[in-house]
């Protein structure tokens, strides 16, 4: 998965919890449209906390791939050709 699949999978999932959640607290306030104002700025938030969250996964992600690979023993040398005299 690279980074923009990731940001993409991040804004998704954050724009939409972000917006229920945003409806849910602004439901119980007693002004006309507040559940509208309320998903429409938690899903603009959720957005951008999603964005960032992606994009963190997948530098940590390549981070750790990048320590595994410098972890890894190295290939010994093949042995040299036997020689017959």
């Amino acid at each position: 998965m690279d980074e923009n699949d990731s940001e993409t999978a991040g804004k998704i999932s954050g724009g939409v919890a972000g917006a229920l959640a945003g409806a849910r607290i602004l439901g119980r306030v007693p002004i006309p449209m507040a559940p509208f104002v309320g998903a429409v700025v938690g899903g603009v938030a959720g957005t951008e906390v999603g964005r960032r969250i992606g994009r963190a996964a997948v530098s940590a992600g390549s981070a750790f791939v990048e320590t595994l690979r410098e972890s890894a023993p190295a290939e010994s040398p093949s042995s040299p050709p036997a020689t017959t005299d």
